[in-house]
């Protein structure tokens, strides 16, 4: 399958600027910070794509590229990374075009200060620099009340592109969706102190699922009120990113 891309509602710079929660029923557990890069990013590469980026405190890494038009057409992720200085390193990284049919290994490096992170990032014979701005919503905690409700969207992955209807998540984070013949259970939860939720997924064994199939991986809201989510399944070939509207 050829490679292919989601439009979203806007560049892939905004969309990836997050949204502070509303409530007080985040989590309240201390989040030390172990990896000094740790944060979220936005900004572009030389070649016009835009760039969204998180770092988690544990070095785990995410992000999405989108053309200069706002479709977002890659997710990638890095397992932890590493930090001497002002260098980062992400650590077994692979970038995930959906469509492509399968993934690609690469690395990422940069240099980062209190504001701004960049650096290159190669894969499959070829590199792209990339210049990115810190956000401060980062440190703003996400709520579970601004995820509770029906959501409809899209998704991609190494297969293509496809929609996603009636994507349920109860005020306790639990969410139940049909995808095609699969049913869907997972949950959705606040990390502490951040703007960040940790989201996972489970196929139940029926027709046209794999048995046991389970994704695990990050959630953010949006300065537009989208939620947006990054998974990988637990060897890491299979990757996916989602894109989700609430119901009024």
């Amino acid at each position: 399958m050829g490679l292919e891309k989601i439009g979203i509602a806007a560049t892939m710079i905004a969309a990836l600027t997050a949204c502070g929660g509303g409530g007080g029923d985040s989590g309240s557990t201390a989040s030390p910070t172990v990896n000094a890069a740790e944060g979220l990013y936005s900004g572009s590469t030389t070649n016009a794509d835009a760039v969204g980026l998180v770092v988690l405190n544990t070095g785990e890494t995410w992000g999405l590229v989108a053309d200069s038009s706002g479709n977002a057409y890659a997710v990638f992720q890095a397992p932890s990374s590493t930090t001497s200085g002002a260098s980062y390193t992400a650590n077994q990284s692979r970038f995930y075009e959906f469509g492509s049919g399968a993934f690609a290994s690469g690395t990422i490096t940069a240099t980062f200060n209190a504001s701004t992170f960049s650096g290159t990032a190669s894969g499959d014979g070829g590199s792209v620099a990339f210049n990115l701005a810190k956000d401060s919503s980062y440190n703003t905690p996400a709520v579970q009340s601004s995820v509770t409700g029906v959501w409809d969207g899209s998704y991609g992955d190494l297969s293509g592109a496809a929609s996603l209807t009636n994507i349920n998540i109860s005020s306790s984070g639990a969410i139940s969706l049909t995808n095609g013949t699969c049913n869907i259970t997972g949950t959705i939860t606040p990390k502490p102190n951040i703007s960040v939720y940790t989201v996972s997924l489970q196929y139940r064994i029926v027709a046209g699922c794999a048995a046991d199939a389970n994704a695990s991986g990050i959630g953010i809201i949006s300065s537009l009120g989208q939620l947006i989510i990054g998974l990988a399944t637990p060897d890491r070939n299979q990757a996916l990113a989602a894109f989700l509207t609430k119901r009024p």
